[in-house]
């Protein structure tokens, strides 16, 4: 019953508060529904139906109307008739005195609520992503509100407040070819908080919302909407077909307000697109999972620590605060490193020490799994502020000590914990050449 009297404070709270989901069921732009009838009398209709609102009475709720683009059926069981929403709720109550809408194959049909045995609301999966709050009954395509007041639907956005840490919302109820959105494109907004939030997914062979399935991107609070593009498709696990997003609208604990407006398929920014169609160099990581080096990181090592390689592609992340983890990685054949002009990283990074002298990435010369070898990018390269970017170093820069055999890894976390990198990309660039052994670098 509290169940009941909640969803319901929720259906009057969104579609009776506000007056601003009653102008959206107007809109031109909300789409026609398929519908399928079933009457008392055995008979069965087929059609589509406009945008409309549908009474009725719940012990739990009182008086409600809701858009029909909300439900997904409508079923008479005894006496009482069952609701079923999109998001998964149900309500049970008494049909008011009104009527469905139909156009059918014969002409305008318009049938009496009380009349109705079964009606299905057809809601495909989401085939693309072209998502926007105009039609009412996208709202409850959004679930698992996390640190969040129930979002209701403001001049066209989907608005909310931010009431703990980590606050979010998912959309679900899709089908979207990854490869069909190289980046996703939000509008939105919040006052309050960091000015970084997380966008997790899910994918038909990837369950779950966790890491590394997840981008960062910067939102300033301010109260202004911004167009937030995310670059999801540098990320080797938006890939298949997605399923379900999550946003992060915040990613500490600070109280505020934020709104949604849209959320589309967009391009790569012209450099990343560039920079992805690149074929010449040689890509460091080839899938091989890296090695967790805990007597190499000091006394200060962390204990919760978490890596994850693909092909082009590698994670890190440390959760404590103040704390550092080594990775390390033998390529498998020996790289002559001189014969490089340069290295090529796009990356994002976040909470990471402020100390510029610590190294990120460091190529190595040893087989005794130590970390002889060249540092080939510093803590001072690195822009830690969640967000994708771009760096090319000069080989000669770095005086490299020749032949390597492979490569390590550090993060630092800062005094916030949670420290991270994606290397979306990491190529040696120039005109490779491979020893033909280990004994030549022990010949040199």
């Amino acid at each position: 019953m509290a169940r009941l009297i909640a969803v319901g404070a929720l259906v009057v709270f969104l579609l009776c508060c506000t007056g601003h989901v009653a102008r959206a069921v107007e809109s031109p732009m909300a789409p026609s529904l398929d519908v399928t009838v079933e009457l008392q009398d055995g008979s069965r209709i087929v059609g589509t139906a406009d945008p409309q609102t549908i009474a009725f009475e719940s012990s739990s709720a009182g008086k409600m109307a809701v858009p029909l683009s909300a439900l997904g059926s409508i079923e008479r069981i005894d006496a009482l008739t069952k609701y079923s929403f999109r998001n998964g709720e149900i309500l049970s109550g008494v049909p008011g005195d009104g009527n469905l809408e139909l156009d059918a194959s014969y002409g305008r049909a318009s049938i009496p609520m009380k009349l109705i045995v079964r009606a299905t609301i057809a809601h495909p999966p989401l085939a693309r992503f072209d998502i926007s709050f105009a039609d009412p009954g996208e709202a409850w395509e959004w679930t698992g509100f996390h640190s969040l007041s129930v979002p209701r639907i403001v001049d066209g956005a989907f608005a909310f407040e931010m009431a703990g840490n980590h606050p979010y919302l998912c959309r679900t109820n899709l089908k979207v070819p990854a490869w069909s959105c190289p980046a996703l494109v939000i509008t939105m907004k919040k006052d309050a908080g960091a000015s970084m939030g997380v966008l997790y997914w899910t994918t038909d062979t990837w369950a779950g919302y966790s890491s590394p399935a997840y981008m960062t991107f910067k939102i300033p609070p301010d109260d202004q909407f911004h167009e937030i593009t995310v670059p999801v498709g540098t990320n080797p696990y938006w890939r298949g077909v997605i399923t379900s997003l999550r946003i992060d609208a915040d990613s500490g604990n600070q109280r505020g307000r934020g709104a949604i407006r849209f959320v589309k398929a967009g391009e790569l920014p012209p450099d990343m697109a560039a920079a992805s169609a690149e074929s010449a160099g040689t890509s460091i990581f080839d899938g091989q999972q890296f090695e967790a080096k805990p007597a190499l990181a000091g006394r200060s090592v962390s204990e919760i620590y978490q890596h994850s390689a693909e092909d082009g592609f590698a994670y890190f992340f440390v959760r404590d605060a103040e704390r550092s983890m080594i990775w390390t990685k033998d390529f498998g054949q020996v790289l002559d490193a001189t014969q490089y002009c340069g290295i090529d990283l796009q990356y994002q990074a976040w909470e990471l020490t402020d100390d510029g002298d610590a190294w990120i990435l460091r190529f190595l010369n040893s087989r005794s799994g130590g970390l002889a070898g060249f540092t080939a990018v510093r803590r001072s390269d690195i822009i830690a502020d969640g967000e994708t970017h771009s760096l090319r170093v000069q080989m000669a820069a770095l005086k490299p000590a020749g032949l390597v055999k492979g490569c390590a890894v550090q993060v630092k976390s800062g005094d916030i914990g949670w420290g991270s990198i994606f290397i979306h990309r990491l190529t040696l660039v120039g005109s490779p050449q491979q020893a033909e052994s280990a004994d030549s670098e022990d010949a040199k």
